[in-house]
């Protein structure tokens, strides 16, 4: 614990918060050029204070399973933060029916978001 601690001590922060700002303002850009009817993103600019961890973007319903299971077969990972547990009441959304993720963390750099870009716009067309 006392190492994880450390760790964490160390973290550059800014460095942290710039490369996600970079990561999502790639994405966002590059989905605004595509204007597809086919996908709609959910916020189209950052805040000042904005760090993402992922670019929430609404697809076609008709596509969502397959834009998820495509991208998984290319080891892209796009999860949907918006599922349906029937245990629960809700209202149905658009959100649960048509909501992806683009992961933009800092773990990534702007090859891997234009691999992750690429990949959808790919799928789309």
């Amino acid at each position: 614990l006392k190492d994880d601690m450390l760790k964490l001590g160390n973290i550059d922060s800014y460095d942290l918060i710039s490369k996600r700002r970079n990561n999502a303002k790639y994405i966002i850009d590059r989905l605004k050029e595509f204007d597809n009817e086919n996908i709609t993103l959910m916020f189209d600019n950052l805040n000042e204070n904005d760090c993402p961890l992922f670019v929430p973007v609404l697809v076609n319903e008709n596509m969502r399973d397959l834009v998820r299971k495509k991208m998984a077969e290319k080891e892209i990972y796009c999860p949907a933060h918006w599922p349906i547990d029937k245990k629960y009441p809700f209202s149905l959304t658009d959100y649960h029916i048509k909501e992806i993720s683009l992961i933009c963390d800092q773990r990534y750099d702007l090859n891997d978001m234009k691999r992750q870009t690429d990949e959808l716009i790919n799928i789309l067309k």
